[in-house]
């Protein structure tokens, strides 16, 4: 009868907190990237106040509404706030977005002290990819027809 090896995989140790570590720098990222400069003291303590708390709600509550609230909020701060133009900030988003959105389920899941192996995560981070790579495409897509 032949002999088996088990084939070696990366495995990370403590892989809940690494997700989480992932995801709370996701979401800074994101709340940097959505930073409106030239506005008054007040207006500037209100935003980092409000990017500060979600971003420990996010890290902290994965499997609440933490994350739909931040993905909104991208939106608006997007919408109101955001140039009409395909730049940095614009591809920037659409690569933070899916990243958040797929590391707050895996971190709602993952226990904090467990050992995660990397095969586990390929399905996830395809998904995350195939998220962004559509995106990306649309909004070239919708940028080459003049439509914004």
């Amino acid at each position: 009868m032949p002999v088996q090896r088990e084939v070696p995989t990366l495995v990370l140790p403590s892989g809940g907190a690494w997700l989480r570590i992932l995801l709370i720098l996701a979401c800074v990222l994101i709340m940097v990237n959505l930073f409106v400069h030239g506005q008054g003291g007040g207006q500037n303590f209100l935003q980092w106040t409000i990017a500060v708390s979600l971003t420990l709600w996010v890290a902290i509550r994965p499997a609440s509404s933490a994350p739909v609230v931040l993905l909104l909020l991208t939106l608006v701060m997007q919408v109101f706030f955001g140039k009409a133009q395909l730049d940095g900030r614009l591809i920037t988003l659409v690569l933070l977005l899916p990243l958040v959105h797929q590391l707050s389920a895996l971190a709602a899941v993952v226990p904090l002290r467990s050992a995660v192996r990397w095969p586990a995560l390929i399905p996830s981070v395809v998904r995350c990819l195939g998220a962004v790579l559509v995106t990306v495409l649309g909004l070239l897509l919708s940028h080459g027809l003049g439509w914004w």
